[in-house]
């Protein structure tokens, strides 16, 4: 067997076992963490009003969307709220001309990971390592993954004109509406826009863009089984 039929039954094994990871978020396995409960306040916002002359200077596509082809660090707060449990951690990601770097806390417990910003999928890229890594539960590994869980709607995301009002809609087994709220500047001034996926079932997707970054500012997802999986850019 050819070592490119190799490298491509081992790419879709990782892909295979990734979403099944995401499946397996809905099992509670995740220890209650030894860390303070504290609630982690968002920035103080602004909303933006219709009489506001940059209501109509902004909008457009995410173009950034998980494009990191410039020199930042990110770092998230990440929260998981299951039945009875409760748990924080950090992201930290770091981008070079060379590598992008995370390095990542839960527990007591660290791991770290690095890809060339070359990568195809830096979502895929990031879930394979964790997986490899064999030191995180399912429910940890959704933790760590979650600032990029816009992978999963990427291609629409990239696609969508961000203004107020609906976005996307899709059809299927489970009718499901993207609405964006509103349009907010926050502390410093920047602009970014708060949005919600709602379904038959409810509201899986929380998540504030800012159209400039990579990754998302806020974003709260949550599983069939009512867990919740939080990440706030600090």
């Amino acid at each position: 067997m050819s070592n490119c039929r190799i490298n491509w039954l081992i790419y879709i094994t990782l892909l295979g076992m990734a979403c099944l990871v995401i499946a397996l978020s809905g099992q509670q396995t995740l220890a209650i963490g030894s860390l303070d409960s504290q609630e982690t306040e968002r920035s103080a916002v602004q909303v933006i009003n219709a009489q506001d002359p940059l209501q109509d200077a902004v909008g457009g596509t995410w173009h950034t969307l998980l494009r990191f082809d410039k020199p930042a660090k990110y770092e998230y707060q990440l929260t998981y709220r299951g039945i009875g449990l409760y748990t924080v951690g950090t992201l930290q990601i770091e981008v070079s001309s060379a590598y992008i770097i995370c390095q990542y806390h839960i527990g007591g417990r660290s791991g770290a990971a690095a890809w060339r910003p070359s990568a195809s999928s830096p979502g895929e890229t990031y879930m394979t390592a964790l997986l490899a890594d064999g030191l995180w539960s399912a429910d940890e590994i959704s933790l760590l993954w979650t600032p990029f869980m816009v992978n999963r709607w990427a291609h629409q995301f990239a696609a969508l004109e961000w203004r107020v009002g609906p976005g996307w809609a899709v059809r299927g087994g489970s009718a499901s509406q993207f609405t964006i709220d509103q349009m907010l500047r926050d502390v410093k001034g920047a602009t970014y826009y708060r949005a919600h996926l709602e379904t038959s079932e409810g509201r899986p997707l929380e998540i504030d863009v800012d159209l400039q970054l990579p990754l998302p500012k806020y974003i709260k997802w949550t599983n069939g089984a009512g867990s919740t999986f939080e990440a706030i850019l600090q």
